[in-house]
């Protein structure tokens, strides 16, 4: 980590007693800075200011703005940071210190973790030539009510990420109980048949990444037809023409293997790339 403001302060600490750290009460934000600006940063704001609204987490966007804007100006200045630099940037919103017990303290003060990394340096090849995927045996939990934020209880996430430990495959896909995918471990999945751009529904699961809308976005821009499917198969994704995967960070993905299923680099993912491009542009 090569910065991180709490509440506005330089810091590194934060108290044993925060609710993100004891019970996982809080939303995180990852996003990708390159060509001297946050890529998407509203859609990032405007998602955690949504899941805020939904846990009940007092959020000042005013506030975070500006500290979000001060804490670039200062690592700028400190030579952490340049135009020509890629870093990733993690906002943590958490409820605040607290006591014992899950409901909510009579008076809590948001905390506000802003931090800066060093961009993961992904393989160009990941993004040109494709990457191998597999099936996760962890399941995503099902909750409606929960579905589609980015909050702190990624458990899910990594206990299927710690499945494989093999560098020829780069994500693995997670399913729900009756075996439909929903996600990958850190990406959203899209699959394409008959020039039809599909992606799993989050209505009960999964997190609604920021790439995964702006993919969405441009595709209705571009008069690319979309579903947004309530189920899709894991034999909707072996008879698929092409998939890729995508986040804010990594961009999108290409998959050319399953097992022993391989897909080309479709069209529709090359234009998904371009789409990507496109933000850096604008």
């Amino acid at each position: 980590m090569r910065k991180a403001w709490v509440n506005g302060e330089d810091s590194q600490t934060a108290s044993l007693l925060d609710r993100g750290l004891a019970y996982g009460d809080g939303l995180f934000e990852t996003l990708l800075y390159e060509c001297g600006q946050v890529r998407l940063l509203d859609l990032h704001l405007s998602r955690l200011q949504a899941g805020a609204k939904r846990l009940q987490i007092q959020l000042s966007m005013g506030t975070l703005q500006d500290e979000l804007q001060g804490f670039l100006q200062q690592a700028r200045g400190e030579g952490l940071l340049s135009d020509a630099d890629k870093a990733v940037l993690k906002i943590i919103l958490t409820r605040g210190v607290g006591g014992r017990g899950y409901r909510f303290p009579e008076k809590t003060v948001t905390q506000r973790i802003i931090q800066l990394f060093d961009h993961p340096g992904y393989p160009l090849q990941h993004r040109k030539e494709g990457i191998q995927i597999r099936l996760c045996k962890m399941p995503v939990s099902v909750n409606p009510a929960l579905a589609g934020l980015k909050h702190l209880n990624r458990l899910d996430n990594v206990m299927a990420r710690n499945e494989w430990n093999c560098s020829d495959i780069q994500e693995g896909l997670m399913l729900d109980e009756q075996g439909a995918i929903i996600e990958g471990t850190m990406s959203n999945i899209f699959i394409v048949r008959d020039n039809i751009l599909i992606t799993p529904s989050l209505k009960r699961a999964g997190v609604a990444g920021i790439m995964r809308t702006h993919v969405l976005d441009m595709a209705r821009k571009h008069k690319v037809e979309i579903c947004i499917s309530e189920s899709v198969s894991v034999q909707q994704l072996y008879d698929a023409d092409e998939a890729f995967v995508c986040n804010s960070v990594l961009g999108v993905w290409p998959v050319v293997r399953l097992e022993s299923k391989q897909w080309p680099v479709g069209r529709l993912t090359q234009l998904a790339q371009l789409w990507i491009q496109d933000i850096c542009s604008d």
